[in-house]
């Protein structure tokens, strides 16, 4: 009988006032390589909720072999869906996508 036990650390960076998720990373083996993925816009998804595209992402980032990934957004405002609100320029967020891709073994 084989028993895996698996820890997933998460990090999660939102704005102060919760508006904005800038980052959400997940690792579950940081001997592997780390992906980053650029997407268009966030979900809620944190730490133990996750929306399906999040599950997606870890389930095929790990079948490819990485022990880690991070999704990036391009616009950081959360729950707006047909981008009303999305900022034209937004240095926070355009840091943060800086320094996780410097970070990350490939990006998507």
């Amino acid at each position: 009988m084989e028993t895996i036990k698996t820890t997933l650390t998460t990090n999660a960076i939102f704005s102060d006032d919760g508006a904005k998720r800038y980052l959400l990373t997940k690792t579950w083996d940081p001997s592997k390589p780390k992906l980053a993925i650029i997407m268009l816009s966030p979900s809620e998804a944190s730490g133990v909720v996750l929306d399906s595209t999040t599950m997606l992402v870890l389930i095929n980032t790990a079948r490819m072999g990485y022990g880690g990934v991070t999704i990036l957004n391009l616009f950081a405002t959360l729950n707006d869906f047909d981008l009303r609100k999305a900022e034209l320029d937004d240095e926070e967020n355009l840091k943060i996508i800086v320094s996780a891709a410097k970070s990350a073994d490939i990006v998507i």
